[in-house]
């Protein structure tokens, strides 16, 4: 399972949420995370209502790929809550039926 933040520059919102990620890190151990930083050039490539950060989870299970993100003004909370919520899905997909 990975979780991917991704951030453009100046964005307050971001910059908040790159000084947590380290935190994040330390706290899921055995879970991936990564980060990218949007340039300008390749900003032009996403739609122009597209709105930073945007927190991205990725699990390719027993049971298929589970999906999803959360964006915008995020609090500390909301992107634990976010990982939280998905860690448990991902292990609930790779739970194989026993009969």
């Amino acid at each position: 399972m990975t979780f991917v933040l991704t951030v453009i520059k100046g964005c307050p919102f971001c910059d908040e949420l790159l000084k947590i990620f380290p935190k994040l890190v330390k706290k899921y151990q055995g879970v991936s995370f990564s980060m990218r930083c949007v340039s300008e050039d390749a900003l032009k490539l996403y739609p122009k209502d597209t709105v930073f950060p945007i927190v991205g989870f990725v699990h390719l299970g027993v049971k298929g790929e589970i999906t999803d993100e959360i964006k915008g003004a995020l609090f500390e909370q909301d992107v634990i809550k976010f990982i939280e919520r998905n860690v448990t899905r991902a292990i609930e997909n790779d739970k194989t039926e026993t009969t």
